[in-house]
């Protein structure tokens, strides 16, 4: 019954709805299947159908236990009933062929033919041959990317040659990792699939990277760009389309039995056992990867300090806070110092203080040892910048982009992000304005009269503005929806405007391209691009310090483009899970032009 259990939920993605359709199939042909088969057995015109059902039926370990338990209960009713029949049914071999002993044979030979059909099914999944994609189609222009290629390429011919040659290998390796020209591509299926399979999705396109021992990587990208994957290729969960993968210099699709120890995985969804306690899940799968008995307890005590789980060690699982599972997940990751760690989104659910004890842990295992390699992915800009070497950007299943943060940030940031608050104007200076205009502090403007009240307090420049719905986009919409606004607001609007221009003005004589990303009321956030023969940021602060009096600017702040803006903007070019399209981020930008400058600046 174990047997078929196992290769019967290999028709299902879902762990529900393999649980209920195994105990609907159990139900239907063991219980009442055999009571079927009986009642046809019963019948003298249709004895052979019930045979036939016997047969097929047979298949199923339950049908078996069912038919063989009814047929003994019918036996010991009829003695109850009927001692004279029952004197002529104790004469038949009750587990001859005819009557009981071809359930018995079932059982018997089924266990066996199960028990192939599960070795049959796991040993294909990691052994079968795959090939290799020999010209190498890809429109990312990265020169990390590229270069990485080459590399991958190079060392998977050195490897090729040493097993032609069967050259020794070194037993101090330099690649823990090597990934080469790795695809993976769902196949289409139908209705009540996951939604990869039924998009036919290519989750991995040509993905080339090698890892050295002591590095940790950063697989960076949103939900569907293939990272998850990925881990499932290394790990022969899933098997990939085509392409190589090597760890410690063993192709696994071709010997996978003489590295599968080699890994420590902790997957996206915590792998743990929710009725047992901590110390006994990490005894579990401490003794799954062969720790002998008299230095079990030793080390899953020093993991669990490790870990700072000791005050919950003979807790049970299911009861710990999210942030300790994910502590226990990435202990069994790590117990036996793995030389290969893989991290699915290991901080995911902590609080600050446990996130950085975490990283701490990681760093300690992947730098300071230099014997284990780390790939993690992550949705932490902050994480991966702490704790990665190296990183890559994932893109519809390719890197877009390939190196540490720096150079990431170098090749890929814009420049510099400007943050400008503005000063509201008090009620003393507004007063003085509308008295100046000779204007009603109750006057409302409405889109029949803004012109012309504009052209009044002297700003007639700002019709143009409005009219191409750049800085006055937000002022028209509030109009629209609520009929009129205050003079007050119109004005206010005009004060944050020209003062935060006016600041901007001062850069614009050094740095040719700017542009306003977003604002709110008297919030301006500007992009500043920076080029070679640009001021550096500092140049940049003593510029804006010595104009923001002038300037209304109550505070401001000025830094260089990070590494998630940059991964934001890749992101927007990620495909949806079934849908040709990329995901769309409409973007405030408007560029800071001379002319838009002398126009709204006073």
């Amino acid at each position: 019954m174990i047997g078929f259990t196992y290769c019967f939920s290999f028709l299902f993605d879902n762990e529900a709805t393999a649980q209920n359709a195994t105990i609907l199939l159990n139900y239907l042909i063991g219980a009442l299947g055999s009571a079927i088969a009986l009642m046809f057995k019963g019948m003298e015109n249709l004895n052979y159908v019930g045979d036939i059902l016997i047969y097929i039926f047979g298949l199923l370990p339950s049908f078996d236990l069912a038919y063989g338990y009814d047929f003994l209960l019918n036996y010991i009713l009829v003695w109850v009933v009927d001692s004279d029949s029952w004197f002529f049914w104790s004469k038949k071999k009750l587990i001859s062929m005819r009557y009981g002993g071809s359930q018995l044979v079932y059982l018997a030979v089924m266990t066996f033919v199960y028990i192939f059909i599960l070795y049959y099914i796991e040993h294909n999944a990691v052994t079968f041959s795959i090939p290799p994609n020999e010209d190498i189609q890809t429109d990312i222009n990265d020169e990390n990317v590229q270069s990485e290629i080459k590399r991958v390429k190079n060392l998977s011919n050195k490897i090729e040659v040493n097993d032609e040659t069967n050259a020794s290998k070194n037993n101090d390796e330099k690649y823990a990792v090597i990934i080469e020209n790795l695809n993976k591509k769902y196949p289409k299926k139908e209705e009540g699939c996951c939604d990869c399979c039924r998009s036919n999705k290519e989750a991995i396109k040509n993905l080339n990277l090698a890892i050295e021992y002591g590095e940790c990587f950063g697989l960076l990208g949103v939900n569907g760009a293939g990272k998850t994957t990925t881990f499932k290729c290394i790990t022969q969960e899933h098997a990939a389309t085509n392409g190589k993968i090597y760890i410690n210099g063993i192709d696994i699709s071709k010997r996978f039995s003489e590295i599968s120890d080699m890994f420590g995985y902790c997957p996206q969804f915590d792998a743990i056992f929710e009725f047992m306690t901590v110390y006994e899940n990490l005894e579990f799968y401490a003794l799954i990867k062969g720790v002998k008995r008299d230095l079990l307890d030793k080390m899953i005590n020093a993991m669990i300090v490790e870990m700072s789980l000791d005050e919950f060690t003979n807790k049970i699982a299911g009861r710990l806070s999210g942030g300790n599972k994910r502590k226990l997940s990435v202990a069994i990751s790590m117990i036996c110092n793995p030389p290969i760690v893989l991290l699915d989104e290991p901080s995911t659910g902590m609080d600050p203080e446990a996130r950085r004890f975490m990283w701490a842990v990681i760093h300690k295992v992947s730098s300071r040892r230099k014997k284990s390699a780390v790939i993690m992915t992550t949705h932490s800009m902050d994480e991966a910048e702490t704790l990665c070497k190296r990183m890559g950007i994932m893109v519809n299943g390719e890197f877009v982009c390939l190196g540490s943060s720096n150079e990431i940030k170098n090749t890929y940031g814009y420049g510099f992000e400007v943050d400008i608050r503005i000063k509201p104007l008090s009620k003393e200076e507004l007063n003085e304005i509308l008295s100046k205009n000779k204007l009603d502090k109750n006057y409302k403007v409405n889109l029949n009269n803004i012109n012309s009240t504009l052209e009044k307090i002297g700003k007639s420049k700002y019709i143009d503005e409005l009219k191409n719905g750049r800085f006055g986009e937000k002022l028209i919409k509030e109009i629209s929806i609520n009929n009129e606004i205050k003079i007050s607001q119109l004005i206010s609007w005009i004060h944050f405007i020209s003062n935060a221009l006016k600041l901007i003005k001062n850069a614009k004589t050094y740095f040719e391209e700017i542009i306003l990303t977003e604002y709110i009321d008297n919030n301006f956030l500007f992009k500043i691009k920076k080029s070679d023969n640009s001021k550096s940021i500092g140049f940049l602060f003593g510029l804006f310090e010595e104009g923001k009096d002038d300037c209304y600017i109550t505070e401001y702040s000025i830094q260089q483009t990070s590494l998630e803006q940059i991964f934001n903007k890749f992101a927007a070019n990620q495909v949806k899970e079934g849908i040709d399209d990329t995901i769309e981020i409409k973007k405030l930008e408007i560029p800071i032009t001379e002319d838009v400058i002398n126009n709204l600046v006073n």
